[in-house]
């Protein structure tokens, strides 16, 4: 019976360490660019491209490193290996949002993709962004 409890508590702390080992993703300036699709709007919006600085202790925790606005609460975080998932919940100018997305990170690339659905005065609204991150140079 001791025995048993020592394997499954082995087991246990295990699991925990898997789940909490940091994605491949290296530090340093990093240009993510976002392409956004919204179907039914009269034009698509241009790619968005921005540059981020990704410290170590931001690595080591992929929450760290999501497209998400600050302002939206992230839920049911799962990671993978490489790869994270999860829900969140905004309010874009007052109207609730909800989505899902999902990053696989290679080092000095990744890739992914966010879903969005709401509703704003009136109108349901649907988006897509594709991101894809790489690694550009040391941080300044």
């Amino acid at each position: 019976m001791k025995i048993q409890f020592i394997l499954l508590a082995a087991t246990s702390l295990f699991a925990l360490d898997a789940s909490a080992t940091p994605p491949n993703m290296q530090p340093g300036m990093w240009e993510i660019t976002t392409r956004t699709e919204m179907p039914g709007m009269p034009m698509q919006m241009p790619p968005q491209s921005i540059r981020q600085c990704y410290k170590n202790e931001n690595v080591r925790d992929a929450r760290e490193t999501l497209p998400v606005d600050k302002t939206c609460k992230v839920d049911d975080f799962q990671q993978s290996g490489n790869t994270v998932k999860w829900k969140v919940n905004c309010k874009v100018e007052g109207a609730p949002m909800t989505g899902i997305g999902e990053i696989t990170y290679a080092g000095s690339r990744y890739s992914g993709k966010m879903t969005m659905q709401g509703n704003m005065q009136g109108m349901n609204i649907n988006m897509t962004s594709q991101y894809s991150g790489r690694r550009v140079g040391d941080c300044k």
